[in-house]
């Protein structure tokens, strides 16, 4: 960061390092010029700070070192805060002075402060300005350091070259020849290649010749075949369209008489049909009028009775079994509460026989079935008046 790089300015020795650098250089005074004005111009600028400085001195004569520290530590303590309070406080703190020498005071020391801060900014910039111009000259040297070195080294490099290039030419000579005497002893083993070659493609094209001339005759001999075969096949065909002249006769007759008969068996079995739906049409029509004699012998002849649908059905006179657990379970909307379900005899009978393990056998059923159920009064199960409480 910044302050790193300060630091490092900071803390690196200029003089040393500018002496060795000026011994490098020799001759040249390039950079001690340009240091001597660096030099000059920062005295210059010092001493003109210093004079500010030592003016402003002057003018803080009457102040002592404690009081001069009072003052700073008031100011310090009221930084940021309303300034009539801090001089309301400077007051109190020095009574013996005015508004005016307290506000004047302030001034030289806010410019003896400010001038201070010039001076040590001048001097860390000198020192940043040294730094660069030695970072600068030292990286020339070196340059010029690298770019000798570099140049000896390329003559190295091109004296080596031209030895490595001699050396290189007097293998290619040697390597040359041995090529030579290689390619001639090839040349020669191509040209008896070529040969055996072109005597193995001359035997190839008379063998060739040979079997493209049993082709041909194999192909003629199969030609010839083939025409029998067709010829042969031409008389077939004639025979068989000859005899299928002579039967196509018997076959419009057999064919004639297939027809014939499915026609009859056509009509017979529309008869069958006819008939069927005949028979079944009499069957309904005697069904329903087997029906109609049955409900004219069955009808209800009795007068109109309006008052019989308040009395009470006789199937619900007759005893009926009616199961306890469902009779419990369905709770008061059925009808049954608990005061009535402890007084049924049918819920005590089933408890019994349910200690005893009889409820699900045969003799246990007919046990509830001849118990005798409560009967529910009419106006409850007629009425508007809904199930009981």
């Amino acid at each position: 960061g910044v302050g790193e790089r300060h630091a490092a300015e900071n803390c690196c020795d200029l003089s040393d390092e500018e002496d060795v650098l000026l011994d490098r250089l020799g001759g040249e005074e390039e950079y001690g010029d340009e240091l001597r004005r660096l030099n000059h111009q920062v005295t210059s600028e010092c001493s003109e700070l210093e004079r500010e400085i030592a003016d402003v001195k002057r003018k803080c004569a009457g102040w002592n070192d404690e009081a001069n520290f009072r003052f700073l530590c008031i100011k310090k303590q009221f930084h940021g805060r309303s300034r009539d309070l801090m001089v309301d406080r400077l007051c109190m703190e020095f009574p013996h002075l005015s508004r005016e020498q307290l506000q004047a005071h302030e001034t030289n020391v806010d410019t003896l402060k400010y001038a201070t801060q010039r001076k040590a900014a001048a001097f860390r910039q000198w020192r940043r300005d040294r730094l660069q111009l030695l970072r600068r000259h030292q990286g020339s040297l070196e340059e010029r350091q690298r770019q000798e070195e570099g140049q000896q080294a390329r003559k190295q490099e091109h004296l080596g070259q031209r030895e490595r290039q001699k050396q290189l030419h007097g293998k290619l000579d040697v390597e040359r020849r041995i090529h030579s005497a290689k390619r001639a002893a090839r040349d020669r083993t191509e040209d008896e290649t070529r040969q055996r070659r072109e005597a193995e493609e001359a035997e190839k094209e008379q063998a060739l010749q040979r079997r493209v001339q049993e082709v041909k005759e194999k192909a003629k001999e199969i030609g010839e075949k083939k025409q029998e075969h067709k010829k042969r096949k031409e008389e077939e065909a004639r025979e068989r369209e000859r005899q299928e002249a002579e039967e196509r006769p018997r076959r419009m007759e057999r064919n004639a008489e297939v027809v014939r008969m499915r026609r009859e068996m056509d009509e017979l079995k529309s008869k069958e049909q006819a008939q069927q739906r005949q028979a079944a049409e009499e069957e309904r029509l005697e069904r329903e009028r087997r029906l109609l004699a049955a409900a004219d012998k069955l009808r209800v002849e009795a007068q109109r009775d309006p008052e019989r649908l308040h009395k009470l059905p006789e199937h619900a006179k007759a005893d009926a079994y009616q199961d306890p657990f469902v009779s419990v379970t369905r709770g008061p909307t059925a009808g049954f509460d608990e005061r009535r379900l402890m007084s049924d005899a049918r819920y005590k009978l089933a408890a019994a026989l349910q200690a005893a393990g009889l409820f699900g056998t045969k003799a246990g059923h007919e046990a509830m079935s001849r118990a005798s159920a409560p009967v529910m009064p009419i106006s409850q199960v007629f009425g508007g008046g809904g199930y009981p409480s």
